[in-house]
């Protein structure tokens, strides 16, 4: 026990020499600035087996402690950050992917029902062609001419739809490009969320 009055210690080393120290009421080795024996147990003080003590705030050592202090967790709230805009880009482009999924399955679908509708043209084109021929050849020259209208009709209906399944194909093209780039997107904001993850539990971040 310390007696502040007196500036001494009262009782003895309670492990007694193995402190080796050959004064019983010496503690620490009367260098308490730099060494600390919180529980009296500690054997070889003089030897320097203890735990040095902390800096003290105020001086150089406890400054430089504290500035290191604050430099970790200013790097861990970046790498926090770094984190969550990844999250966030990594949600936009995962949802741009799958809107342009979407947009290029509905023009699929449409160029897909315009073929449709120019193979069935083509062929009643084919039957009418064939059934021109014959009314020609019976003499039919009024019916034959109706027939060959209705094949000037239905081939103009042919050049609209054949222009529509183009301008489809090209706005496919388009989307599976952006939707590319929305993968590419995906890839790399998952790259940097992974990286700053690691970056965190390297730093002693959670």
């Amino acid at each position: 026990m310390y007696d502040p009055t007196i500036g001494r210690w009262t009782t003895e080393d309670p492990i007694g020499f193995k402190a080796a120290d050959a004064d019983l009421f010496r503690y620490v080795g009367n260098n308490p600035t730099n060494l600390t024996d919180p529980t009296g147990l500690q054997q070889g003080m003089q030897q320097g087996t203890q735990q040095p003590a902390r800096p003290q705030p105020g001086t150089s050592e406890g400054i430089n402690q504290a500035n290191a202090q604050l430099l970790k967790q200013q790097q861990i709230a970046a790498l926090q950050m770094q984190i969550r805009m990844a999250k966030w880009d990594l949600e936009r482009a995962q949802l741009a992917a799958n809107l342009a999924a979407i947009r290029i399955k509905a023009m699929q679908d449409a160029q897909r029902a315009i073929y449709d509708k120019i193979a069935r043209l083509n062929a009643q084109i084919d039957i009418n062609n064939v059934n021109i021929a014959k009314l020609i050849a019976l003499g039919q020259l009024d019916l034959a001419h109706e027939g060959m209208q209705a094949n000037a009709g239905l081939s103009e209906e042919l050049k609209v739809l054949n222009l529509q399944a183009d301008r489809l194909s090209v706005q496919i093209q388009w989307q599976l490009t952006s939707e590319l780039s929305s993968i590419l997107a995906v890839s790399e904001a998952y790259g940097r969320q992974h990286a700053a993850e690691v970056q965190l539990m390297i730093s002693g971040g959670k």
